[in-house]
């Protein structure tokens, strides 16, 4: 519940969950750093969900078009490349 000021326990969960196997982990205070607890869990379930989706989206693009700068726009307006794209679903958004 106090996850954005208390991250400790969450970050152990998520640990826990990746050694567990669990590829895609989301966690609150990292995603929506939030107060509010509906604002950041929705966020939070947002990037759960939207994350593999996006990275495979880009790696696919990514793989057909080889010798190409490929650069997409994050939902913070700026560029990143590919291959250095985030992990997180919540600053992916469109190819630029």
């Amino acid at each position: 519940m106090h996850g954005y000021r208390y991250p400790e326990h969450e970050a152990r969960i998520g640990d826990l969950a990746r050694a567990a196997g669990f590829t895609q982990v989301s966690e609150s205070h990292r995603t929506s750093p939030l107060m509010k607890l509906v604002s950041r869990g929705d966020t939070t379930v947002v990037d759960a969900y939207l994350s593999p989706i996006l990275q495979r989206y880009v790696t696919e693009v990514a793989a057909e078009l080889t010798g190409v700068r490929l650069l997409f726009m994050q939902s913070n307006g700026g560029l990143t490349d590919a291959r250095g794209f985030p992990r997180q679903g919540l600053d992916r958004v469109r190819p630029g």
